[in-house]
């Protein structure tokens, strides 16, 4: 297993609005991708040169001040949007930089944040946006993140949340683009692309399910019974156990940890003696979206299988 070099950042850098201390992570057997020799730092006005790619960043992020070769306050969340009407993306002026500019001050050997501290210190490890719009999806905008230093596309009016910040690092000079990730840009818009198109195909197939997750009867003989085998349904299949059994109603108590199953059924009046039950099926998901591919497929297993377990419990 790789040894890894950890310094501990100091307690200016901010994580998600709050000061947090972070560990800063470098694994020494890989080589740099950053090395100071690249840059000429002007300690004067807080600016930065980078001899590779001929563009001058802003040592801090917007919102923080350089003084004593540190970056101190709170760095600024914005949206996309917010971002590019301050900014701008275009000139020589100070600019929101493409993805590729801000690509290429990450080093790839840590993490916590993924930069050279020694150029860029006290750096949230968080989002930053780029000016690159997604190729597929008008509503969203590429962005760096800094903890790992991978590309992401981000919902353009996400960023001011404390949970879910955004921020940004200026540069300025002639745009760069590095010919050498056009396919890799080229296969992550066909990965992002194809991830959409199986969510909304899941998504899809879970409103199906949830449409299908009924059973009719005839008279109060069998309703009764169906609905009882509802009830043993629901036993065998939610995590949570039953709050609420009456004639017409049964319902489990909520979900209190990720990932759990709460369930209920309701009978529906027809005409005469007849109803009709359905199932509706809940799964707790974290805020940050943990579970949720885990919640949606058990929620389809357990829609698709209720008919099915009815009929069959009846046949026998």
């Amino acid at each position: 297993m790789k040894k890894f070099v950890v310094a501990i950042l100091s307690a200016n850098i901010l994580l998600a609005g709050c000061a947090t201390q972070q560990k800063y992570q470098c694994d020494p057997n890989k080589p740099e991708t950053t090395p100071a020799s690249r840059f000429e730092i002007n300690r004067a006005d807080g600016t930065v040169f980078d001899m590779k790619t001929n563009l001058t960043w802003k040592i801090c992020s917007e919102g923080q001040s350089y003084s004593g070769e540190h970056c101190t306050g709170n760095a600024t969340g914005f949206t996309y949007n917010d971002a590019v009407q301050t900014f701008g993306v275009k000139g020589d002026n100070w600019r929101l930089p493409n993805v590729d500019e801000l690509g290429s001050i990450v080093e790839k050997r840590c993490k916590n944040p993924a930069l050279n501290i020694a150029v860029f210190p006290d750096t949230p490890p968080v989002h930053f946006w780029s000016a690159t719009p997604y190729a597929t999806n008008a509503g969203y905008a590429l962005a760096v993140g800094f903890d790992e230093g991978s590309n992401f596309s981000r919902d353009k009016s996400t960023g001011t949340d404390e949970r879910y910040s955004s921020y940004v690092r200026l540069v300025r000079g002639k745009e760069w683009f590095d010919p050498s990730k056009e396919d890799e840009r080229k296969q992550a818009v066909l990965d992002e692309r194809l991830k959409r198109e199986a969510e909304q195909a899941a998504k899809q197939a879970a409103a199906q399910a949830k449409k299908d997750a009924y059973v009719t009867c005839n008279d109060k003989t069998s309703c009764d019974k169906t609905f009882s085998l509802a009830q043993i349904y629901i036993n065998s299949m939610a995590s949570q156990k039953i709050q609420v059994a009456t004639d017409t109603i049964i319902e489990t108590y909520n979900p209190t940890e990720y990932g759990n199953i709460g369930m209920g059924a309701v009978k529906i009046p027809g005409k005469g003696s007849s109803a009709m039950i359905r199932l509706s099926v809940t799964c707790k998901v974290s805020d940050s979206g943990h579970f949720e591919k885990y919640c949606g497929s058990k929620k389809l297993d357990i829609y698709k299988g209720f008919r099915p377990f009815v009929n069959k419990m009846l046949g026998d």
